[in-house]
């Protein structure tokens, strides 16, 4: 701003020293002649351009009382009156193109007119520029952009570094809940050898001893992997369900039916994600039944994104179930599933190629009675 204001008052002083030279041309000493040319400008002080506005020939005006007039184009068309006063004083002009001129009137005759012109231009300060403009405008621009991405980045690696806490947090949740299952399976299944070795049945004790010792291999394997191959996962189930009809032989018989159009060497599954509800449809609904039961597995390929596991049994089902446990005044949570359903709701937090779901169907005869109970487990491909 202040630059600016300097600016208009050396425009407006260089206007004035302008004018009073222009003035003082016309101004000679009594019987005097005075010649102006292109030459004589220079000694008078008058910048050098005036020169164009300046006729080339002589100007003779006898001094004494002449008058003069003036006006500046386009800001003053009207001619002020004659004055013998040399001095103009104009506002503060903005920038634009003038052009000055100044009249005197021969003090003899009182008829003749002398003209003098001088065209001026009052340039705009620098920051009023358009080229100034534009480039200012660019630049901050360009800043604009900068500071946007800058902040667009900065944005993602915290929502990045978000996810990778919580992923890290729910790794370490996920582990603790497998080893949480572990013991709970591996308690079940040594109170299951003992009671073999208490009836006396050595040689089932031993058989049932050699399953379960590479049913513990599995475990601990699977124990530190996310996933492991579909095939991997069915093979421990097979040991289980072996396991279990051994322990209560004649009680129930299985089938598993896999989708041959699902790959399941390739595909992913987390370990012991199955089995809890094998376990679940085993206790508390075939065992429950006068007759033999039967537990069936099948997977079948859903899209390219999916596959679905479903497990069912024709056991008591949910509600008579629930109605045995009331009625002997017990009040049994599955631990497995309960950690099951832990893990599949961590999954969900940290699954980026699709959901994890669990669906629980009670299944119904055409007369209402209950025929057992069916769990439908989705998973991402």
């Amino acid at each position: 701003m202040r630059s600016g204001i300097a600016y208009r008052f050396f425009s407006y002083f260089f206007l004035r020293i302008t004018i009073a030279v222009l003035l003082g041309l016309l101004t000679f000493p009594t019987r005097t002649q005075a010649n102006f040319t292109r030459n004589s400008a220079t000694e008078y002080g008058l910048p050098s351009n005036i020169v164009r506005s300046v006729s080339k020939d002589s100007t003779r005006i006898l001094a004494g009382q002449q008058s003069v007039r003036y006006r500046l184009l386009p800001v003053k068309k009207t001619w002020s009156n004659f004055s013998s006063d040399r001095k103009a004083v104009f506002a503060p002009l903005s920038p634009g193109n003038y052009l000055l001129e100044i009249q005197s009137v021969n003090p003899l005759d009182q008829k003749h007119l002398s003209t003098l012109s001088y065209s001026f231009q009052i340039m705009p300060p620098f920051y009023l520029r358009w080229w100034f403009i534009l480039c200012v405008l660019v630049i901050l621009t360009a800043i604009s952009i900068i500071l946007l991405r800058l902040r667009f980045r900065q944005i993602r690696q915290q929502e990045h570094q978000k996810a990778d806490v919580r992923n890290e947090l729910n790794s370490i949740e996920m582990k603790a809940l497998k080893a949480q299952m572990n013991p709970h399976f591996i308690f079940n299944a040594i109170n299951a050898i003992q009671s073999f070795i208490l009836s006396n049945n050595v040689d089932q004790a031993l058989y049932y001893l050699s399953i379960f010792a590479k049913l513990v291999r599995k475990t601990l394997e699977n124990a530190t992997k996310d996933f492991i191959p579909l095939c991997e996962e069915m093979e421990y189930i097979h040991f289980y369900i072996e396991l279990e009809k051994m322990r209560y032989e004649g009680q129930f018989s299985s089938e598993i039916d896999i989708d041959p159009q699902l790959p399941i060497e390739t595909t992913l599954i987390p370990p012991m994600i199955i089995q809890p509800f094998v376990e679940n449809a085993i206790k508390h609904g075939l065992l429950k039944l006068k007759d033999a039961g039967v537990l069936k597995i099948v997977i079948r390929k859903l899209s390219d994104s999916q596959y679905i596991v479903v497990i069912e049994d024709n056991g008591i089902g949910r509600q008579k179930s629930a109605e045995l446990k009331q009625e002997d005044g017990r009040i049994h949570n599955s631990k497995g599933l309960e950690l099951t359903n832990a893990r599949i709701r961590l999954l969900n937090e940290m699954s980026r190629t699709g959901k994890y779901h669990i669906a629980s169907i009670d299944l119904y005869h055409a007369d209402g009675s209950s025929k057992g109970t069916r769990i439908e487990v989705t998973f991402p491909i």
